[in-house]
């Protein structure tokens, strides 16, 4: 099982995330389909931010199956593409969930905007 804790801040972006564990096939050693999804998301998360100087992130994936970020700075200019960015990595990962739901564990504290609809934790 993969379990993501996400936390987001009052602004509702990023404000950290964990990952730990893998999601395999049953009888193989090979990744779930939930794994890689998980995993495309989270890579493409950490390059995006690791990527941008208008936002200051620390991180590691020090061992397969765990990874961590940590968003310590974002510009005034850049909060809303950061609110953008955490609203697209949340939906992906409730997508995967809601389609894998005994393989991953998603635990975040984002409330929904008028009118969105929750589908967290």
């Amino acid at each position: 099982m993969i379990r993501i804790v996400l936390r987001v801040d009052r602004q509702g972006s990023l404000a950290s995330l964990e990952s730990t564990g893998h999601a395999q096939k049953p009888g193989s050693e090979e990744a779930s389909i939930a794994c890689a999804s998980v995993s495309v998301l989270l890579r493409s998360l950490g390059r995006l931010l690791e990527r941008d100087p208008k936002i200051h992130v620390e991180g590691s994936a020090e061992a397969p199956g765990h990874f961590r970020i940590d968003v310590r700075r974002v510009t005034l200019r850049r909060r809303g593409y950061m609110r953008g960015v955490t609203e697209s990595l949340l939906q992906g990962l409730q997508d995967v969930k809601r389609d894998f739901p005994d393989e991953i564990e998603l635990i975040h504290n984002h409330k929904p905007s008028i009118g969105e609809k929750s589908h967290g934790a």
